[in-house]
């Protein structure tokens, strides 16, 4: 069967040892010339034996891309911001420490009694 159609297109190739490449087809003889996205040229030596699946991708790849409206002006400022509000978050903290070494007042103690236990006393035999 002629497979030239599928030159210059992007495959996904599953081998007889269950194997998937991926990448466009260069060159399809007696042999199977596949470039890889990262530039790595594969050669199938028996593409009549070793290939039990072809699958043709898309050309077109679904790219999400976000758009950040941040500038370095803005950055700055909200950097500036942040590190104020961490300046301050800090010294309420210290103060709030502070306040409760301040404030705090003993209550009600009591006085432990020590003693040895009961069991340690031998019995007076008379």
């Amino acid at each position: 069967m002629d497979y030239n159609f599928l030159l210059e297109k992007n495959v996904s190739i599953l081998l007889d040892n269950n194997i998937i490449i991926e990448g466009i087809i260069k060159k399809w003889d007696d042999h199977v010339e596949l470039l890889s996205k990262n530039n790595i040229t594969t050669l199938i030596m028996k593409p009549n034996e070793d290939i039990k699946i072809i699958k043709i991708l898309n050309k077109k790849e679904n790219i999400v891309t976000e758009k950040n409206d941040y500038s370095m002006e803005s950055l700055e400022i909200k950097g500036k911001n942040l590190l104020e509000l961490k300046k301050e978050l800090i010294k309420e903290e210290k103060d709030e420490i502070l306040n409760k070494l301040k404030d705090h007042e003993i209550k009600n103690t009591t006085q432990v009694k020590y003693s040895s236990p009961t069991f340690f006393y031998k019995s007076k035999k008379s």
